[in-house]
Parts: C-alpha cells; sequence; structure tokens
C-alpha cells in the first residue's frame, strides 16, 4: 500500500483544545494541500540535551510542499505559508511549558538556554536533511519573523539551486554536510539563523555547564 504525502505537518499535545488546533490551521487550509496532524501525548523525564526535546508545538514543511505542492499552487501559497509560519510561531509564545528533568540531570541543568520550549519549526531539505528552527525567548517577534523569512529563503534557493545554492554551501561546514538532523540557532546580535549540529551545540551545552 502506497503511503501518502503530506505537505505540511502539525506536531501539538495532546492536552491542547480543538478549537486552538482549529484556530491554528484554518489561515492554511486551501484546495489539494495535504496536512497531517499529529497529537503527542505527555513526555516523560527529558533527556539533558534541551533542543533535542519535542516543543510544545511544532510546524513542519515538507520536501514535498517544495516539489510538488508548490509547483502546482504557485508562489501565491508561499506566502500565505509565510504568513502562517509567523503566526503560528506568535501564538506558540502564548504557551507555558515547564520542563522536569530527570533527578540525576538536574546538577547538569543550563541556566542560560534561552530557547523556546513551546514552538519549533521544522524544514526538510532538496536532499532530505532536517531543519529544526529554534526561537529565542529573549528575542521579540520581530526576530523570530526575520529568522522565518531567512529560512524560507533558504528553502527556496535550495530547491530551485541544489546543489549550488546558499544553504547547502552553509551545510558544507563542520559536521553539518554528513549530518541528517540540523539546528538553526538565532544569533541574538546579528539576528541571522546560524546552523550547528548535535556535536556543536552538545560542545556549546558542555561548556556552559562548565562556566
Amino acid at each position: 500500500m502506497k503511503e501518502e504525502i503530506y505537505h505540511i505537518g502539525i506536531e501539538i499535545h495532546e492536552s491542547m483544545p480543538d478549537l486552538f488546533l482549529e484556530k491554528v490551521v484554518e489561515d492554511l487550509k486551501v484546495d489539494g494541500l495535504k496536512l497531517k496532524v499529529h497529537q503527542r501525548p505527555e513526555l516523560g523525564l527529558t533527556a539533558s540535551m534541551e533542543w533535542i526535546i519535542p516543543t510544545a508545538i511544532a510546524a513542519y514543511v515538507f520536501k514535498s510542499y517544495f516539489d510538488g505542492f508548490l509547483k502546482e499552487a504557485g508562489k501565491d501559497h508561499y506566502t500565505i505559508l509565510r504568513n502562517w509560519l509567523k503566526k503560528f510561531a506568535d501564538n506558540g509564545r502564548l504557551i507555558k511549558v515547564q520542563t522536569i528533568y530527570a533527578s540525576e540531570s538536574t546538577s547538569k541543568q543550563s541556566t542560560n538556554n534561552t530557547q523556546s520550549k513551546s514552538v519549533s519549526l521544522f524544514l526538510q531539505t532538496k536532499n532530505d536533511k532536517l531543519i529544526k528552527l529554534l526561537f529565542d525567548n529573549d528575542l521579540g517577534k520581530e526576530d523570530w519573523d526575520t529568522a522565518i523569512n531567512q529560512l524560507l529563503d533558504f528553502a527556496i534557493d535550495n530547491y530551485e539551486k541544489y546543489p549550488n545554492d546558499n544553504l547547502t554551501k552553509e551545510l558544507q561546514q563542520s559536521d553539518l554536510s554528513t549530518s541528517h538532523n540540523v539546528y538553526a540557532i538565532i544569533d541574538k546580535e546579528s539576528k541571522k539563523i546560524i546552523f550547528y549540529s548535535d556535536k556543536d551545540l552538545l560542545s556549546m551545552q558542555n561548556q556552559t555547564l562548565k562556566a
């Protein structure tokens, strides 16, 4: 049996009210767009690598959106997607999340981690890498919107010019060329997104804990 292809995915905690989910998707739905919603059960104790912890809500833009749906729907829907993602992220600010750690890891918690545990954005690249955009709680809506614009601009360039696109060039650095999972973090000074691998972030976290 052929697996159904989806263009956009939404992951949301199962405790979220149905009305919230309805409000989240109402501006996105158009004819031909295949939307997958996954309601995730409550998590147990979390790992020490906080950037891996699933956020309360997350949006996924799959390869099939850029390679299939967008070619048929045209760039008009790309504008709809861009605006929807900004609204989705802003709605995530309203969600309050408390992280519970295993007792043996409490002494290793980073008090300097300001990345949101409420909302995140995932984007699949032309060569199937999965980029997770993290949103910094110390930054404002305008900075979050700018980061979304940057990532989507990278994505369009990636699908139109791969392998000679700017995103592929960025990901050729360090461990990123061989890493399936890539993390995009907004630099607090420049407000530009910077890409990291698991290894990069683990090293940064260890340095913070030693400080």
